[in-house]
């Protein structure tokens, strides 16, 4: 026997999740929550997209590495006003302020107060702030995205536990 109210439950969660498969709690996400933290790059990804120059020694490139994650002078510290639709980040000393627009599931979109940086339309840059669990997530600029864009992401960001950061 079919229970109609479980297969509309079904059908509303898989709307949620974007047809792909994630958890309850995933299902039911609060990007804007998931967002306030303390961030770093991904061990296993950092460095992986980056040329160094011939003569860089495997101890500047391991230094690199540890300046990009947590615990190092690079991490992104995060903040959500929630009510206000306002996101303020840290990275070292650089402030950057933005409204939240364009909030979805498992994401939102921001574009830098003063942004000047251009897209290939000549629009300054929109980034989504795309979460891949409630601990990690990749930036993806406006222009990489499907249909017209490559897909293409940043390296994935960790948060960062307390005693790191």
């Amino acid at each position: 026997m079919i229970y109609w109210g479980a297969l509309n439950a079904m059908k509303t969660l898989i709307y949620i999740c974007g047809f792909y498969l994630c958890t309850l709690s995933e299902a039911f996400a609060d990007p804007l929550v998931w967002a306030n933290g303390t961030w770093g790059a991904d061990p296993e990804s950092v460095g992986q997209d980056v040329e160094f120059d011939e003569g860089v020694t495997e101890e500047e490139v391991e230094a690199y590495k540890r300046e990009s994650v947590c615990g190092g002078k690079n991490v992104l510290k995060v903040s959500v006003d929630k009510e206000g639709l306002n996101y303020v980040s840290y990275l070292g000393e650089q402030r950057d302020t933005s409204r939240i627009t364009d909030i979805r599931p498992r994401s939102f979109a921001v574009k830098y107060d003063g942004e000047t940086r251009m897209m290939r339309n000549g629009e300054p840059h929109v980034w989504h702030m795309l979460f891949l669990d409630r601990d990690s997530f990749v930036w993806v600029l406006d222009e990489w995205l499907p249909p017209t864009g490559d897909g293409g992401m940043t390296i994935p960001y960790i948060r960062c536990r307390d005693d790191l950061s």
